[in-house]
């Protein structure tokens, strides 16, 4: 059984789970679509804020990366994402509404990243980290943490950000 075999909106198993869309007993129809990912670039002070994944983190533990995650909620908009995900893993909190597409990037048959950028934020007024299930450090770097991105996707986005800044 894969995790395809029953409706999301209702959970009623499909008669007969094969091919895309599928339509449960009750009408709801399941597209199979790719996953949305949201990321975050906040400048600050000629860098950018990076997190250090958790050692025990699913994915890609240890690794450095932008703060972000899933568009895990239908009511949420990426922005939304954006500044939900930030707070989970950095406690620093922004307003949506600062939020701006930087770049979307796909991979083909799994992922859509959408970039978001805010303007550049100062560390003053933030809480102090502490670490979380996902992160473990929040530090501001440039391109010479660039190799400790586990993320081609991430470091193309990075490499974009510096160039364009020069």
């Amino acid at each position: 059984m894969n995790k395809y075999s029953f409706c999301p909106d209702c959970g009623i198993r499909y008669v007969e789970p094969s091919g895309w869309p599928r339509t449960c007993p009750n009408g709801h129809i399941m597209w199979k679509n790719p996953i949305p990912v949201v990321s975050l670039l906040v400048p600050v002070k000629g860098g950018l804020l990076l997190v250090r994944r958790s050692p025990i983190a699913q994915v890609a533990p240890n690794g450095l990366t932008f703060p972000g995650g899933y568009l895990d909620h239908r009511e949420e908009t990426w922005q939304e994402a954006a500044v939900r995900e930030l707070k989970e893993e950095t406690h620093v909190t922004l307003p949506a509404d600062l939020i701006r597409e930087y770049r979307v990037v796909s991979k083909p048959g799994k992922y859509v990243f959408i970039y978001g950028i805010c303007v550049e934020q100062s560390q003053t007024d933030w809480p102090a980290f502490t670490t979380t299930d996902e992160t473990s450090e929040r530090i501001i770097a440039g391109l010479e943490r660039i190799d400790e991105l586990p993320w081609e996707v991430d470091r193309a986005v990075m490499r974009h950000y510096f160039a364009a800044r020069q």
